[in-house]
């Protein structure tokens, strides 16, 4: 099973925004780095993110092309417990996902699976709108790759 662990894409400033931080759009920039990742090849994978709303616009236009609904899950929510989310991976059906989340929660995780004898093809770097495609076989993480951020023109 492909798991695909997207940072959200470019958000506006955190320090100029006067709402709830979970409330904070993608910029534009951001809304373009979607729709660029909305051509990644996932297979048939169930889409979930985090309830912040820059997470689940960065995978709208992807669960769009794949006729599924983005699932809102809290464990991918910022300061969540990133072993829940190994736990997950390592328990999923072979369906494959695609997990949205943020900054504070990726390299954990990363580290974690890592910890379970996952190879990664560098260090955990975790750039906006980027993506780790992690090979997990029977419960067993295996290899993960890393896919910078789209470049826009």
């Amino acid at each position: 099973m492909l798991v695909h662990l997207i940072r959200h894409a470019h958000a506006g400033s955190r320090t100029a925004w006067n709402l709830p931080d979970a409330q904070r759009p993608l910029s534009d920039k951001g809304l373009s780095q979607a729709v660029a990742l909305s051509e990644l090849d996932v297979g048939q994978a169930n889409v979930h993110s985090s309830p912040a709303i820059r997470c689940t616009q960065t995978v709208d236009p992807l669960a769009s092309r794949l006729g599924v609904a983005v699932q809102v899950d809290n464990r991918l929510a910022e300061g969540s417990d990133p072993s829940n989310v190994v736990g997950w991976i390592c328990q999923a059906p072979d369906d494959g996902l695609v997990l949205c989340s943020h900054g504070d929660i990726l390299p954990e995780v990363l580290r974690l699976l890592a910890l379970r004898g996952m190879t990664l093809d560098g260090p955990p770097a975790v750039q906006k709108a980027s993506v780790w495609v992690c090979d997990i076989r029977d419960g067993q993480p295996h290899h993960a790759s890393y896919i910078p951020p789209p470049r826009l023109s």
